[in-house]
């Protein structure tokens, strides 16, 4: 489905990241560049700092500032112009990540066709694999179809590009697995909910379309 999963610790960076009170500066108004940044910090805050900034894209860049200048305070500032013309910035806290490029949606699957004796998490992660990552199993749902369906929730980039089935290879002999997405059957459902809702008493907009009334003032409904 169009991307690699990697393992991250949720413990924090290494020990050998340095990341201790680093800064985004936004640019508010203005251009400028890292070069031109790099000048204008040295002056307000300290000449004899080695900065260290990198542009993270457009208009932001990653700042290192002196251990005697805070992040934690400085965050705390208005915007504050710069020596360069029409060029007003304000210093974000950073927490070590940048711009990601998009967000997994989570959605559950019906999954049919894998043979019951090799029902088991370490088999439905590796054929999830293909379309997203496994985050849970509905344990239930398989003893109750007696093996013939598995509910997995996983996250995926898009839903609707989840293939109806592909074929996988165990113990030498090849096996069609299908999925049906619930996501697409739950709006299915409640665009039913929308048509069967009654129509609002209070609203004669689209009844003044579908009706007339006849000489003596009673309605006659127009097909």
């Amino acid at each position: 489905m169009g991307f690699y999963h990697v393992n991250v610790s949720e413990e924090g960076p290494s020990q050998w990241l340095n990341l201790t009170n680093c800064g985004v500066v936004r640019v508010i108004s203005g251009q400028i560049t890292a070069n031109e940044l790099e000048k204008e910090l040295a002056e307000i805050f300290c000449k004899e700092w080695p900065w260290q900034i990198r542009e993270l894209e457009t208009g932001q860049f990653l700042v290192r500032f002196p251990p005697h200048k805070r992040v934690a305070d400085i965050k705390n500032y208005p915007s504050f112009g710069l020596r360069k013309q029409g060029v007003h910035v304000e210093v974000l806290e950073w927490v070590g990540e940048t711009m990601h490029f998009e967000e997994l949606q989570d959605v559950w699957v019906q999954i049919r066709g894998l043979p019951p004796n090799w029902c088991s998490w370490s088999a439905f992660a590796q054929i999830t694999s293909g379309i997203g990552i496994l985050l849970a199993m509905d344990w239930p749902s398989v003893f109750k179809s007696f093996y013939e369906v598995v509910r997995v929730k996983i996250s995926c980039r898009d839903p609707s590009k989840i293939p109806l089935e592909r074929l996988f290879e165990m113990k030498r002999k090849l096996y069609i697995i299908s999925f049906s997405v619930e996501r697409e059957q739950q709006d299915q459902n409640n665009q039913r909910t929308e048509d069967d809702r009654p129509d609002d008493p209070n609203d004669n907009d689209d009844e003044a379309d579908d009706l007339d009334r006849d000489s003596n003032g009673g309605k006659i409904w127009i097909h």
